[in-house]
């Protein structure tokens, strides 16, 4: 694959990440530092399974970074 191609796969994940409110409030969250996937659910109101699955998508479109410390991510 070629570089160009790359970039508009990376653009189009980042696109598709940004397409989900759940999505754009977790990053809006996390803009005041590092949280763990339960205080994410608790702040979204839903199963720490579903935040989970946004913050594979994002993490995925290179928006977010994982850190593990002990059994928290």
């Amino acid at each position: 694959r070629s570089v160009k191609e790359e970039q508009s796969e990376l653009c189009a994940a980042k696109l598709a990440a940004l397409a989900a409110p759940e999505r754009l409030r977790i990053l809006t969250y996390l803009r005041d530092g590092a949280k763990n996937v339960g205080e994410i659910a608790d702040m979204l109101e839903t199963p720490a399974v579903n935040v989970s699955h946004h913050m594979h998508v994002l993490t995925h479109a290179r928006l977010v970074t994982r850190k593990k410390q002990g059994r928290f991510v």
